[in-house]
């Protein structure tokens, strides 16, 4: 088992507990290893978070106490697209626990973050913002929305396994002047469930900023996403004239380019949806794997 840091971990008897089944239960899974955990530096186990629900996941395994783990009480199994509703009330209402609950709650039953993502978060964010442009939704409960949602989403982040010491490492950046977390940041959690190492370099970056994040951290991997753009013919320029020519592979999205700019900006996928990132991201894997097996 890896040496891991005892903060933010769980004994065996506080996952017991959790999942109701006995301590020797949870030891005998560390051990055969379907129960991923690591020892402190006085030899006892301790089990990151993102284990426990990625044993909840796999397996359906049921929880007897959530509270115990800061999980979440679910009852049957609901698709993320038929909840939309209600996660709209909920982040129009400023209702974190609400809007945890169901993020949370439909990860835990097994969604993944393309479902959350692409049924589930972005449209009903695109539904508040058109509500924002025809007066229906106010300035406040848009911003406040976001905030309850970045919470949220930074909360699953630790439900998520971290990637390998020497998995790949991806960036992530919004430019000049937009600066809507919750996209990018859903982009981050496709890259951790993806395998890979991530950093992100901020939002709202002038492509100068990017460029000189890029040449210092040397990602493997550039994700740009953009919600909003006052000038996207300008954006488009510089992105082709400065990002394209830095020999890493780009991955552009967001809903602030027109069909038009679609084509135009030079990177390796425009990804209308996080599925779309997911999809480049399975084919470099499989080309990585028959690299490797040559």
């Amino acid at each position: 088992m890896t040496q891991i840091p005892s903060q933010a971990m769980f004994t065996p008897k506080q996952v017991a507990i959790a999942l109701g089944v006995s301590e020797s239960s949870v030891k005998r899974w560390c051990d055969n290893g379907r129960l991923r955990a690591g020892r402190t530096a006085g030899g006892h186990r301790k089990l990151p978070m993102a284990a426990v629900v990625e044993l909840v996941r796999k397996t359906g395994q049921e929880i007897a106490d959530p509270a115990a783990l800061g999980m979440v009480a679910v009852s049957a199994r609901r698709k993320p697209s038929r909840v939309q509703d209600e996660l709209y009330n909920a982040l129009l209402a400023g209702n974190e626990a609400a809007v945890r609950e169901l993020l949370l709650g439909l990860y835990q039953q097994g969604a993944t973050v393309i479902e959350l993502g692409d049924e589930l978060v972005s449209p009903v964010f695109r539904r508040i913002g058109d509500g924002w442009q025809q007066g229906v939704v106010s300035v406040h409960e848009e911003r406040r929305s976001c905030e309850v949602a970045m919470a949220v989403l930074h909360e699953l982040r630790r439900w998520v396994p971290d990637a390998a010491a020497d998995a790949p490492l991806a960036m992530a950046a919004t430019p000049q002047r937009d600066f809507a977390e919750v996209p990018i940041r859903l982009v981050e959690l496709l890259l951790l469930a993806s395998g890979w190492r991530t950093l992100m370099a901020g939002s709202g970056l002038p492509v100068e900023e990017i460029v000189h994040a890029v040449r210092l951290r040397d990602p493997r991997l550039l994700c740009v996403s953009a919600t909003h753009l006052e000038d996207a013919d300008a954006y488009v320029e510089q992105h082709n004239r400065l990002l394209a020519p830095l020999g890493v592979p780009v991955i552009v999205g967001g809903g602030a380019f027109a069909c038009d700019h679609a084509k135009a900006i030079k990177c390796d996928r425009f990804a209308a949806k996080l599925g779309d990132l997911a999809e480049w991201l399975d084919n470099q894997a499989a080309q990585s794997a028959s690299e490797a097996a040559e």
